[in-house]
């Protein structure tokens, strides 16, 4: 059971006695102490319960592409560099902490061509949640590729249409991606989405296009 869930369940529970400090509603001394120590304690597992998910996001809010829970035939991309050659580059390899493994991957998804607008995208199955994305470069530390700037896309459920995210001013988003090909990069949306595919749309990179990435549902 996730963290935020359990920590629901115990506010709710507590909270199951309700009551306002007020003579009119809570009569006498000790139930109006009752009430406020209960006020308190639903304002402390409520600051908790946020906390927790932000501390923990890394583990606990992972759509599935680092476990494979995903799986290969889900991810799909614009392009991948020498298809019809060889499969070192595919899409199936775009997971974050993908492994660069000699003979069997170069340790990320490499676009077949370099250009604005190349896209990796994933098929979820079912509707989701999704609050923000996490990417890498490529897995290879001798190699400098990465994605520095894209957007993102998704189809709703029950839509054919892609939608791109936007600000607040109903702008699409443009993120910041990566500037080595180690580190991770964590995108928070301005609101969480419901979808039932996603895409990042490559919109500038680093000497080439490369990416491993995640989704996250909390």
């Amino acid at each position: 059971m996730e963290m935020r869930t359990w920590i629901k369940i115990v506010v709710v529970s507590v909270i199951t006695i309700t009551c306002v400090a007020q003579e009119d509603v809570c009569l006498g001394q000790s139930l109006r102490k009752l009430c406020n120590r209960l006020n308190r304690i639903e304002a402390k597992l409520r600051v908790f319960s946020q906390k927790s998910i932000a501390a923990n996001r890394d583990s606990l809010c992972k759509l599935g592409l680092k476990t494979h829970f995903i799986p290969d035939d889900a991810i799909t991309a614009s392009s991948y560099l020498d298809q019809d050659q060889t499969t070192l580059y595919h899409h199936k390899f775009g997971r974050l902490d993908e492994p660069h493994i000699p003979g069997i991957n170069f340790g990320a998804w490499v676009a077949g061509r370099n250009r604005e607008g190349e896209w990796i995208q994933v098929d979820l199955g079912q509707k989701s949640r999704i609050t923000g994305v996490v990417t890498q470069g490529r897995g290879d530390a001798n190699v400098e590729q990465w994605v520095t700037r894209y957007k993102m896309g998704f189809q709703a459920p029950g839509g054919q249409r892609w939608k791109l995210v936007k600000d607040d001013e109903n702008e699409p988003i443009i993120f910041s991606g990566n500037s080595d090909n180690i580190n991770k990069v964590t995108n928070i949306l301005p609101r969480p989405i419901v979808a039932i595919r996603l895409r990042l749309v490559v919109v500038e990179w680093h000497n080439f296009i490369a990416l491993r990435h995640e989704y996250l549902t909390c």
